[in-house]
């Protein structure tokens, strides 16, 4: 079996038209470049980190990233060199959980809602009943019966 794979560069002024696309590359890209700055400068990969997150969080480059994952950046930049698959999933994990947590949990509790009202309809239970039971608004339970 033979691969070929295409492989672009996407520093920081390469290939613009992907990083156009990808707001999120794009931030990466700027991210990179102003830790190679710092690098060009003399300052130690150990001394710009932190001056380089703090920065980006500024400008709104990777902000929420940073703000909520800067350490797992930072033991990347410092681990091994190589890519961690268990840290990138645990993060990646954390963050789906962060911004869907709330809006799951809402759909979830309306859910039970709607299927206690339901079991509660055809047990002969009363809407009046089961709107104070379920607090579910009378449209809803109105459906329910149809």
């Amino acid at each position: 079996m033979e691969l070929t794979v295409q492989v672009y560069n996407i520093n920081h002024g390469h290939n613009t038209e992907i990083l156009k696309k990808c707001k999120t590359l794009d931030s990466y890209s700027i991210f990179v470049d102003k830790l190679q700055e710092y690098r060009k400068k003399g300052v130690s990969l150990v001394k710009s980190i932190k001056p380089v997150i703090n920065y980006c969080i500024e400008n709104n480059i990777l902000k929420k990233y940073l703000q909520e994952n800067g350490s797992e950046v930072v033991k990347m930049i410092f681990g091994d060199g190589e890519y961690d698959r268990d840290m990138d999933i645990a993060v990646n994990r954390r963050e789906a959980w962060k911004d869907g947590h709330e809006e799951g949990r809402e759909e979830g509790m309306e859910q039970e809602k709607l299927l206690i009202a339901k079991n509660l309809l055809t047990e002969g239970s009363t809407p009046e009943f089961v709107q104070k039971i379920t607090g579910l608004p009378a449209e809803k339970i109105k459906d329910l019966l149809r």
